[in-house]
C-alpha cells in the first residue's frame, strides 16, 4: 500500500525534528483496488528554529491496483499547506499556499509480511518545496 505522503512536510532545521502530528487515516479494498486516505496537522516543537514555529496541514489520497499477489502499482496525490512558520532563505514563499504533488510508484511483496515500495514524488503546482523526491522503503510486518 502507498504510504500516503508522510514525508512531504518541510523542515527548517537540519537533523532532529520534534513535532506533534495528530492524524486520521482510512483505507478500503475494493476488489483489486486499494484506496487509502490520510489527513494530518503538524506542530513543530523545535526550539532551535528561529521565528514562529512551523505548522503544516497535509492531506493525501492514494489508489493501488493489485496486478498480482506480489505487485501493486499505485498513484498518490498529496497536498501540503504551511499554515505558520518562517520563510526559508533563498526559497519561494510557501506560507498559505497549497503545494500539490503526484507520486507514481509500486509495491513489490516478494514474501508474505515483507514489502518493498518505491515512488517518485513530483510537484504539480508552482508552490513547491522541491523539484522531485525519490521515496523507497522496506516494510517488515510482525
Amino acid at each position: 500500500m502507498p504510504d500516503c505522503g508522510h514525508n512531504v512536510h518541510s523542515q527548517n532545521s537540519p537533523g532532529f525534528l520534534a513535532a506533534v502530528r495528530p492524524f486520521l487515516t482510512a483505507g478500503i479494498a475494493l476488489g483489486p483496488f486499494d484506496v487509502l486516505g490520510d489527513m494530518a496537522y503538524e506542530w513543530n516543537l523545535n526550539s532551535r528554529v528561529s521565528g514562529p514555529r512551523e505548522q503544516t496541514l497535509t492531506a493525501s489520497l492514494a489508489a493501488g491496483y493489485r496486478v498480482s499477489r506480489w505487485f501493486t502499482p499505485f498513484l498518490e496525490l498529496n497536498t501540503v499547506t504551511k499554515i505558520r512558520g518562517a520563510a526559508a532563505e533563498a526559497a519561494p514563499p510557501l506560507r498559505d499556499r497549497v503545494q500539490l504533488y503526484l507520486t507514481p510508484g509500486f509495491n513489490i511483496r516478494p514474501f508474505p509480511g515483507l514489502t518493498f515500495r518505491t515512488g517518485l514524488q513530483l510537484p504539480v503546482s508552482t508552490a513547491r518545496q522541491f523539484d522531485y523526491t525519490v521515496h523507497g522503503a522496506l516494510v517488515w510486518e510482525f
